[in-house]
């Protein structure tokens, strides 16, 4: 895959930026543990005692600790918990579509999601889980990397990234919804990281399932001049934005429609954050303005417990 001296020139840009964390995944439940460097807990027998928790219906019998049962003088029944290396699947899901092009600072949504998805990979390359990649834009799936090593994923990821292109189809525009098909079976991490202009119902609702199985992070790109325009003085100004509709125009920009503008972001992003919290996602808002930084701050939001 050939690339053009320009695009490999924002492509170490965007490698020097990128930084890694390690990401808690907590009690994610899985049945196709594999060894690996990430702590997990399991029922029943394993290396490190980590406690015990209440026996409930549907829980396999043979992890019953029954000395420790016994000690509760038969009130409760109790299962032992225990500590094992463990990797984690993990998905990451990169909006391309025409929408994530634009932007008024430091780099477009699409550039800043690239560095977003970087460093997710390179955060899962820690721990040694398993990546897989999905570049997707309303229309459908544009390109995908199968999952593999997480360590040799990063560059292959920035430049899908890059180099995906919105490619329009007929029928049903449900893209998000045909990436999370892809999913694994087993429980998982997933990322997503779109500025959710162009998400369906259809979307919403695949979303959601998903959120019943899998750990959401879904990281909300944003350009300033989508939450607000410049303050101006008496006379207009003309600015190119984009609304809340994703429309890219040139505009005379006044104060009456600087505070219209603004109004209209507000109320198309609280709507989001809802959305995403019904889907059980952890929301991360990041803007293409906040510099060199934004990368750090994201990972360090990722590393809070309540991932």
């Amino acid at each position: 895959m050939q690339t053009d001296p320009k695009t490999m020139g924002i492509v170490r840009d965007i490698a020097r930026r990128v930084a890694a964390v390690k990401i808690p995944v907590g009690r994610l439940k899985s049945h196709q543990r594999l060894p690996g460097d990430r702590r997990s807990i399991h029922r029943g027998d394993g290396d490190d005692f980590d406690g015990h928790e209440l026996y409930v219906p549907g829980d396999d019998p043979r992890t019953i600790d029954w000395n420790a049962t016994a000690m509760t003088g038969g009130q409760h029944v109790l299962v032992a918990l225990f500590k094992e290396e463990a990797h984690v699947k993990s998905t990451v899901l990169c909006d391309v579509s025409s929408t994530m092009n634009f932007g008024s600072t430091r780099v477009t949504k699409r550039i800043l999601a690239a560095e977003l998805a970087a460093c997710a990979v390179r955060s899962l390359s820690t721990t040694h889980d398993p990546v897989a990649h999905v570049s997707y834009s309303q229309y459908g799936v544009e390109r995908r990397i199968k999952s593999g090593s997480s360590a040799s994923m990063m560059l292959p990821v920035i430049l899908n990234v890059l180099k995906s292109s919105e490619k329009q189809r007929p029928g049903e525009h449900s893209g998000l919804a045909k990436s999370l098909a892809t999913l694994p079976r087993s429980p998982s991490i997933v990322f997503i990281v779109s500025d959710f202009i162009n998400t369906t119902e259809a979307d919403w609702d695949a979303l959601k399932r998903a959120g019943r199985k899998h750990r959401l992070i879904a990281m909300y790109v944003q350009d300033r001049r989508e939450r607000e325009l410049p303050d101006v003085g008496l006379l207009p100004v003309l600015y190119t934005v984009q609304d809340a509709g994703g429309v890219v125009r040139d505009v005379w920009v006044t104060r009456g429609r600087a505070r219209k503008h603004a109004a209209q972001f507000k109320l198309r992003e609280a709507g989001v954050l809802q959305r995403l919290k019904d889907c059980r996602a952890k929301s991360i808002v990041v803007s293409t303005d906040e510099g060199d930084t934004a990368s750090l701050r994201v990972l360090t939001q990722l590393q809070a417990p309540t991932l």
